[in-house]
């Protein structure tokens, strides 16, 4: 499955992806739930952190609280290349609301180039990782919620006589 945007900001989630039949009719799906993701998904959110602190020339520890909100992925058809833009959330002490931005487009290089505005395998396989983990989303992996027990309510677990 191949996600065109892939969003948790703590609360929802939000996927989006395209299948294309044989006969070329093309359909967009979306997720949206709030239902929490497992740990591997928010961790591979999170494995984004560093290499956008590291495009965007912020300090390591300036990275450290970086928390990636958002990836979108797009493919140009023409080359067959893909490329994304990260969305994050900063925390700033001393400021009532925090500081949103997003990297610039980050492009996959002809022939696996890195470089200024190519990214790399690091980047891919944050990718491949974090598509693996959404597309377990989208088939029910998530956090399993709790239910409310209200006052009163019994163990039915085992019988103490």
């Amino acid at each position: 499955m191949r996600f065109s945007k892939i969003k948790y900001n703590g609360m929802k989630v939000e996927l989006t992806w395209v299948t294309k039949e044989e006969d070329g009719t093309v359909t967009e799906h979306t997720c949206r739930s709030h239902e929490k993701p497992l740990t591997p998904f928010t961790d591979a959110m999170a494995a984004f952190a560093p290499l956008a602190g590291k495009c965007l020339d912020f300090t390591a520890k300036y990275s450290e609280s970086l928390a990636i909100t958002g990836v979108s992925i797009n493919t140009v058809e023409k080359t067959n290349t893909r490329g994304m833009v990260l969305s994050f959330r900063k925390d700033v002490s001393g400021a009532k609301a925090p500081f949103f931005g997003n990297t610039p487009h980050l492009a996959e290089g002809p022939d696996g180039e890195e470089g200024p505005g190519y990214i790399g395998e690091k980047w891919w396989s944050a990718l491949a990782a974090l598509e693996r983990e959404a597309e377990a989303y989208v088939k029910g992996a998530r956090e399993q919620g709790e239910l409310p027990l209200g006052e009163g309510a019994e163990d039915e677990g085992e019988d103490e006589s």
